[in-house]
């Protein structure tokens, strides 16, 4: 089942490799006729499926044993919740009720100073929440969304490569590449901490910067666009190697490298992604401190600027 499902992005070589299999038994196993036992597993797992939907989602194993044993079939609970599980299937519960508001409390109540009134006089007077900025100028009210800076790092330790990860991975690219390389002679090079004053202190858990920094690495090394970076961390598995994702991990929105992009011009933090690379060199032995390598990083600001602004002009250009 490893090898058919993965058989359209990687060689079939590669895949019995990995497995230690030949690829005359991977032939014989697909041209065996289906056993009897597994036409009648696919068929009750289609009648569970049905069953399941004809409840809106509500049945559980018990209700569909009941359903199951008034048609004539009697399957026994666990080989149910087996089908289930591997269906992808959960009976909703019904939702608790959970009180929210204490009108009995003893507490001050802070005074409705808006009152609904959303139409202001000056720009950046009124704020709603942590995820709408009310504007206004003559009289006409705008709203922008402020998700950009709602967004919280809780630094954490970089994650190690899965070992699937690592046997596909080496089975495909025997002698190493670039990324592979990279990951294993320099590890992660960057950790969130580097980057977390750049990151509010409460919103909603933002992706590890760690891994947004080394994509933009490998995204300058390529020369890609953002989509194709994206792509590529969703379809390539010496990225998935060098960023220590799983083999099924999807990836994210391309929009994300924008925004983090974003947060290091607006913090004035561009220099970071190559002083943390030098000093891991220097480390290394690689580049002699105060020596002619090191040079000014201005140049390497404009491009981070350029790359932000491209970007964003060629999204802006894609939606209209």
């Amino acid at each position: 089942m490893f090898i058919q499902q993965w058989r359209t992005q990687y060689p079939l070589k590669v895949l019995c490799r990995v497995l230690d299999v030949s690829s005359s038994a991977f032939y014989s196993w697909q041209r065996r006729p289906i056993s009897p036992h597994v036409k009648q597993d696919a068929l009750l797992e289609q009648r569970i499926r049905e069953l399941h939907q004809a409840s809106k989602g509500r049945y559980g194993a018990p209700r569909l044993q009941a359903d199951l044993r008034a048609e004539g079939q009697h399957v026994s609970r666990k080989r149910i919740s087996r089908f289930m599980r591997t269906a992808g299937l959960q009976a909703k519960g019904k939702r608790r009720f959970v009180r929210t508001t204490d009108s009995e409390h003893t507490c001050a109540v802070c005074p409705n100073v808006l009152n609904r009134k959303f139409t202001v006089q000056h720009a950046n007077t009124v704020w709603a929440s942590d995820l709408t900025l009310m504007l206004s100028a003559n009289s006409n009210s705008a709203v922008q969304d402020a998700a950009y800076w709602s967004m919280s790092l809780k630094p954490a330790v970089p994650s190690d490569i899965p070992e699937l990860t690592q046997q596909v991975a080496r089975a495909a690219f025997p002698k190493g590449c670039v990324a592979m390389r990279l990951r294993d002679e320099f590890g992660t090079l960057y950790q969130d901490a580097d980057f977390a004053d750049l990151f509010p202190k409460r919103g909603q858990p933002a992706l590890p910067a760690w891994r947004l920094a080394l994509v933009t690495v490998l995204q300058f090394l390529e020369n890609v666009s953002d989509r194709q970076a994206a792509d590529h961390v969703r379809g390539r598995i010496d990225w998935k190697y060098a960023l220590g994702l799983e083999l099924h991990d999807a990836g994210f929105h391309f929009s994300v490298l924008s925004e983090f992009r974003a947060r290091l011009v607006d913090g004035e933090a561009e220099y970071r992604l190559l002083d943390r690379m030098l000093d891991h060199f220097q480390d290394r032995g690689l580049v002699k401190a105060r020596g002619k390598q090191r040079t000014d990083s201005t140049h390497v600001l404009g491009a981070v600027r350029d790359l932000h602004l491209a970007e964003l002009v060629g999204e802006t250009l894609r939606a209209t």
